[in-house]
């Protein structure tokens, strides 16, 4: 009798396991911040509504501001240490490489749902980072920041 009960719970166990897709965060690439301070330039905030989370960078500054479609969602994964690590878009996502202006007082929305992930997110603290160029600056990076709590 004891044999059938831990049989049947081993079963249950696997069959929980083989719904989910465990995750090795160690494996994904890590992310290094530029150290430019981005806040002269834009502001860049994220929303949250649903499960679609939104991040919305807006020119404060009298510059026209360039950008491209493409942002990089990245985890905290060390806290300690300070490590972020770019999270995996699923295969099937891609980003037109354009460069767009963004006017004085104008903003744009970049979003983020959890079907163009490979992943399902997890409890922690996340950024949406986005490349940009003002005032003849290259490759300035904004990130906007957000915190999951244990679903």
């Amino acid at each position: 009798m004891i044999f059938v009960v831990m049989s049947l719970m081993a079963v249950f166990v696997v069959g929980l396991i083989a719904g989910r897709r465990f995750v090795n965060t160690s494996s994904w690439e890590l992310f290094e911040f530029s150290g430019a301070n981005f806040s002269e330039y834009v502001s860049f905030e994220t929303e949250r509504a649903d499960d679609v989370i939104s991040a919305v960078l807006t020119n404060v500054s009298e510059s026209n501001v360039s950008h491209g479609a493409a942002f990089t969602l990245v985890k905290l994964t060390d806290e300690e240490a300070g490590k972020w690590r770019i999270f995996p878009f699923d295969d099937e996502v891609a980003f037109v490489g354009i460069e767009l202006a963004l006017l004085p007082g104008h903003g744009v929305r970049y979003t983020l749902t959890e079907d163009m992930l490979a992943y399902r997110l997890m409890a922690g603290q996340y950024r949406i980072v986005v490349d940009f160029s003002a005032d003849g600056e290259n490759f300035m990076q904004a990130w906007a920041g957000f915190e999951l709590l244990e679903r």
